[in-house]
């Protein structure tokens, strides 16, 4: 490197220019530590819960959404990764996924109604509050 002060050539370590005596600005470069990487399983899980939500792709793919994530975010939590809040969103949107799905399923099989309908018509009727 050279001196910010006098321009004469200086080891890339000094401090000091040992010509000139100006104070030097130490650049540092950036290493890969551990807490620079992101988890891969936390955005493997938020991709597949995205997809599930999105484009609704199976109820399988909910289920994988919430095992990778919930997996993303225990390694995050032990390796000090980055990429928590993938993890929890993957965890939050395949719980929303698996639910519609839980959904639609007992709506094609009439288990909502023959569950539900007793208490909403007591609902209704204002015996239950």
């Amino acid at each position: 490197m050279y001196c910010y002060k006098c321009g004469r050539e200086i080891d890339d370590t000094s401090v000091k220019c040992p010509y000139c005596g100006e104070a030097q600005v130490v650049h540092q470069t950036q290493t890969n530590s551990e807490s620079d990487k992101f988890n891969i399983m936390s955005l493997i899980g938020f991709g597949l819960a995205i997809a599930s939500v999105v484009i609704h792709v199976s109820f399988l793919t909910s289920i994988a959404a919430l095992i990778v994530s919930i997996v993303g975010l225990m390694d995050c939590n032990k390796k000090k990764e980055r990429g928590k809040i993938f993890a929890i969103l993957g965890i939050v949107f395949s719980v929303l996924s698996l639910l519609f799905f839980l959904f639609i399923f007992s709506q094609i099989f009439g288990v909502y109604h023959d569950f539900l309908n007793p208490i909403m018509d007591e609902v209704l009727q204002g015996e239950i509050y």
